[in-house]
C-alpha cells in the first residue's frame, strides 16, 4: 500500500522485540526487494527455512538486476 519505509520500521521493531520470530527476516527481506534496497540479500541470509531463502533469492537477485544468479537461484 505504499508504505515500505514503515513497513521495514515495524518489521525491525518486531525483531528487536522478539529476534527469534521465524518471519521477521524473511519479511524484511521481502520489504528490502520491493523497494529495490541491495540490503535484501544481506537479511535473506539470515532466514532460517531453507525454503523460504531459496524463494527469495532468485527474486532479490531479478530485482537487483543480476539475472544470472536469478536464474542460478
Amino acid at each position: 500500500m505504499g508504505q515500505l519505509d514503515q513497513a521495514a520500521v515495524d518489521t525491525k521493531k518486531g525483531l528487536e522485540l522478539s529476534p527469534d520470530a521465524w518471519p521477521g527476516p524473511a519479511l524484511l527481506g521481502q520489504i528490502y526487494v520491493m523497494q529495490d534496497a541491495p540490503d535484501a540479500l544481506r537479511e535473506i541470509e539470515l532466514v532460517r527455512s531453507d525454503m523460504m531463502r531459496a524463494f527469495l533469492y532468485p527474486i532479490a537477485y531479478h530485482a537487483l538486476g543480476r539475472e544470472k544468479e536469478s536464474d542460478a537461484a
